[in-house]
């Protein structure tokens, strides 16, 4: 059995494909990447370090995994704090955050602040979920292909001559949110896919399907496009549950407890239970939004994002983003553009 690609063999694959960027390209400004650059007052290590044709650092960054947990997306605060910390050391003005699929290029001086004030720009990369992935031909080429392109594109913006662009608070809350979301997505379709040989869940999950209008097909390619809306159905409900919670806690803050995923929980079904409870929590103070929280948390469609016990470090971390985000300090205005966008049919 092959061993699993680490987060070290992929930099080094990275400064790699880079070098030969470089080569092919030499107008580019830049001189070479190298990967797990040690700073001369720490121990701490950068992933990856650019340079430029001075030999003057000009990029630092973090790669992580998108499968693990702390590579569930770039924007987990922990993971951006740290690579600040190291770009600050290393006096550079931009520093990056990279989880394969999504690159996530900070200002630094601005990523210290609330989130919804930092200066950023983002990429989709590519589309990985297992380890299998980052081998694939097809995965190494698309990678080279962007990695040249985004040279180009941060060449420009190192020189000043293109904006790093902004953002509204509602478009960063969103972006941050459909990131994250990524992989609870797709291992919960891999647990419907998993389930739905079973007779007993394909009946109860046709049914809901059928409830929501959706035509119930037999053919292989038919079944895994209803799987996956289905999934992502499941996992977008359960996300408006979650921002509404924490939209609610402006007002009732007082009155309800903030909503919590400790650590020491593994599995999906405990995770459920423990939501739940703060669902029930919060229409009991509010004495309303039954449309919103559900009457009956045991059915299937509130079952669904809790199937896979591999998404649950990916929903505490969401859950861990969308308090970071804070909506004691958004303007109702902006909550209210939030969950237009969140409801909206896409």
């Amino acid at each position: 059995m092959p061993t699993e690609i680490n987060e070290w063999e992929f930099t080094a694959d990275v400064a790699k494909w880079i070098a030969e960027i470089l080569i092919r390209n030499p107008r580019l400004p830049f001189s070479e990447a190298k990967c797990e650059q040690r700073g001369s007052d720490s121990l701490k290590r950068r992933d990856l370090t650019l340079f430029d044709k001075n030999r003057v650092k000009v990029l630092t960054g973090e790669i992580k995994l998108p499968y693990r947990a702390d590579g569930g997306n770039p924007y987990i605060d922990s993971v951006v704090q740290d690579a600040r910390e190291k770009a600050l050391r290393a006096g550079v003005k931009f520093f990056f955050t990279w989880n394969v699929n999504e690159f996530v290029l900070w200002e630094t001086e601005s990523a210290r602040a609330h989130l919804k004030d930092r200066q950023y720009k983002s990429w989709p990369v590519v589309l990985v979920n297992k380890p299998g992935h980052l081998e694939l031909s097809s995965t190494i080429a698309t990678l080279k292909s962007w990695l040249e392109k985004f040279l180009y594109e941060f060449a420009d913006i190192y020189s000043g001559a293109s904006p790093i662009g902004t953002q509204l608070p509602d478009e960063k809350f969103i972006q941050m949110l459909e990131s994250t979301l990524h992989q609870p997505i797709y291992f919960t379709m891999e647990e419907l896919e998993d389930r739905y040989s079973k007779p007993k869940l394909k009946v109860e999950l046709d049914q809901w399907m059928r409830g929501k209008g959706w035509v119930i097909v037999s053919d292989p390619e038919g079944v895994r496009d209803n799987l996956e809306r289905a999934a992502k159905y499941a996992c977008y409900a359960l996300v408006n549950k979650l921002v509404f919670h924490e939209a609610l806690l402006k007002r009732y803050g007082g009155q309800m407890a903030k909503l919590s995923a400790p650590n020491h929980i593994d599995q999906g079904e405990k995770l459920r239970l423990h939501l739940a409870r703060h669902f029930q929590e919060a229409k009991k103070v509010t004495d309303d939004y039954e449309t919103v929280f559900g009457e009956d948390h045991t059915g299937i469609g509130n079952r669904i994002p809790f199937y896979s016990d591999k998404a649950v470090p990916h929903w505490q971390t969401l859950i861990g983003q969308i308090h970071a985000f804070d909506f004691s300090l958004l303007d109702y205005d902006v909550i209210g553009s939030i969950f237009e966008r969140l409801l909206s049919p896409t």
